[in-house]
């Protein structure tokens, strides 16, 4: 049996300018009182961190919403003076906001001590002894989701390794960051998802320099954490209102998954049965039982391209989105047609919108109505957000209420990570099967499973190659079929050819070029337009590194402008004067 590693000790993330122990001196604390407290001080601070980074836990003015229940194993009845001390020092302030039995007040880190974080380790060894007694934490499950809490003590991680590798990470990360200059969202994301570094999310494209910056760090220290949490064996797990699990594995990067490991077994592989297109494909399931017998074509064809996994191919292709930027490509996909308002769906500019529309135009009314504000009387009871809590809870219903249930009636290992299952490799076959049958036989779907096995790369610091192979039994023959895959369908080939041909005319050219940027949006879109879309239109060119010096200036500083169609105006000019130089040097060529 190999030896499993050695576990670290447990992290508190803790604002880089607060020093706790000089300010409980400064007010008078003894240091028998520093000593006896001082963690707690930590533990409160590095969970309103950790909800933040786990965003399920925080509102949209980024307030961690934090259970009474929860700190009450660790701070006892010492919380409601953590909480009012660090309010009086200015280090946190509260959204005072909370609904008895239903939403836990709000708690933020003030913006003044926000910007950065360093761990603390526990100073006290009962305290720390304490976070890792899983006894500690609030149990209150049943069935299924029981059923996984006790399975997933069960998985440990090569923690040497992946801190190690996130490390490296993180360095390349910012490595790239600064050597792109300032605050170039598009530019960085593209090489970031190429090399598989840490990606800016769209929630920060108009952010400064410092607090895309400050989102590298966050994702990093959201890695630590979560490998910290899982090598002391730390699994608190949660469930949110809308019935989906949260646990460490499900609040850390993807990229982490091939240090883990079965700490019965270290050296067993583990595997990863994950649906395609997942989040597109659990629409479907609301889908079937809206339209039920009278399936306009478009919604069958929807449903076809999810269950098939090859949605956002299509999409792409519509789009004219390069294959490298699928994972770009999904993120912002989410966030202009599924989870954003009905305003932005609607906004011609939004050219992820308009294509699904193109393509789906019956789903995209469906979730558009899905979206309409309700009222009883004055009191909003339903809203935009609605849609993607109630996929949150198809998802929730089908693979933890069904899936596990089948698996947990048969005894089998597994833990999930949202939509995905982990098992072992003897499992696999069977988990398979489960997730298939629960699809087949309570929503008539047939969805696309894929398989992948987790394997650890011997340097932390190589970027993580998910290795997709068959599980060599004759159970497994039947993973073959044309529904079942084990790779994810690749965009088709896409026509890139430029819109502006070698023999047209001067007039020509210019309208050709002015139909390019008739529709180019203030703002958010006209880095989108010029980067996705005339990626296509423009056979690539947009990727050349004098394009991106072009136009790093034009997004470094908005405010050299002094209104938004000065801004437009100085991108459209941007554009031309590209689009006539490429023009002219074709016409010479």
């Amino acid at each position: 049996m190999t030896k499993l590693p050695h576990r670290r000790a447990v992290l508190l993330f803790v604002p880089a300018s607060v020093d706790m122990k000089q300010i409980m001196r400064d007010n008078g604390f003894s240091q028998r009182q520093i000593n006896d407290h001082l963690d707690k001080y930590h533990y409160f601070l590095s969970t309103i961190y950790k909800g933040y980074l786990n965003q399920y836990d925080r509102n949209p003015k980024g307030y961690t919403r934090i259970k009474d229940n929860h700190l009450k194993p660790f701070l006892q009845g010492y919380r409601d003076t953590v909480k009012r001390n660090l309010l009086k020092w200015g280090i946190i302030e509260t959204n005072n906001h909370y609904i008895i039995g239903k939403r836990s007040k709000g708690w933020r880190i003030t913006p003044k001590y926000a910007g950065s974080y360093r761990t603390e380790i526990c100073i006290n060894d009962t305290f720390e002894n304490n976070l890792r007694n899983k006894k500690a934490y609030v149990n209150t499950f049943k069935g299924p989701v029981q059923y996984l809490h006790d399975m997933i003590q069960r998985i440990g991680i090569r923690a040497e390794e992946a801190h190690d590798f996130v490390t490296e990470k993180h360095r390349k990360s910012l490595q790239l960051f600064h050597s792109i200059n300032a605050n170039h969202f598009i530019a960085y994301n593209e090489e970031a998802e190429q090399w598989g570094l840490y990606e800016f999310n769209s929630e920060h494209f108009a952010a400064g320099v410092e607090a895309l910056e400050r989102s590298i760090n966050d994702k990093y220290n959201a890695d630590l954490i979560a490998i910290n949490t899982i090598d002391n064996g730390i699994f608190n797990l949660s469930l949110d209102e809308y019935g989906r699990l949260h646990t460490p594995l499900t609040n850390s990067s993807r990229f982490l998954r091939q240090f883990l490991f079965d700490k019965r077994d270290p050296e067993a592989p583990l595997y990863n049965l994950d649906l395609s297109c997942s989040q597109p494909f659990f629409l479907n399931i609301l889908l079937t039982a809206h339209y039920r017998h009278n399936m306009p074509e478009s919604v069958t064809r929807y449903i076809e391209d999810t269950s098939t996994g090859t949605l956002y191919s299509r999409l792409m292709a519509e789009l004219g989105v390069p294959a490298h930027r699928r994972n770009w490509f999904k993120t912002e996909f989410f966030g202009n047609v599924f989870y954003c308002s009905i305003y932005t769906m609607n906004l011609e500019n939004n050219l992820l919108a308009q294509g699904f529309k193109k393509l789906y135009p019956d789903v995209f009314e469906f979730i558009k109505n899905a979206k309409r504000n309700v009222y009883e009387g004055k009191k909003l009871v339903r809203s935009y957000k609605d849609l993607s809590r109630q996929m949150q809870q198809v998802e929730s219903d089908a693979i933890l209420n069904r899936v596990v249930m089948r698996a947990q009636k048969q005894g089998i290992w597994l833990t999930t990570i949202h939509d995905a299952c982990i098992v072992l490799k003897e499992d696999v076959q069977s988990v398979y099967t489960a997730m298939e049958d629960v699809f087949r036989e309570e929503y008539s779907l047939a969805p696309t499973i894929k398989v992948e096995a987790l394997r650890g790369t011997k340097q932390g610091t190589t970027m993580l190659a998910v290795v997709v192979e068959e599980v060599n039994t004759d159970a497994m023959v039947t993973m073959t079929t044309d529904r079942a895959t084990t790779t994810e369908a690749t965009s088709p080939e896409v026509d890139t050819t430029s819109c502006l041909d070698s023999d047209t005319t001067s007039e020509d050219q210019q309208r050709q070029v002015d139909e390019v940027i008739k529709a180019l949006p203030v703002d958010k879109w006209c880095p989108y337009f010029s980067s996705v879309y005339l990626d296509t239109v423009s056979n690539g060119k947009s990727s050349d590194q004098s394009w991106k010096q072009q136009t790093k200036m034009q997004e470094e500083d908005k405010s050299m402008f002094n209104s938004d169609a000065d801004y437009r105006s100085s991108w459209i000019a941007v554009i031309k004067e590209w689009k006539l130089k490429e023009y002219g040097d074709r016409q010479a060529a």
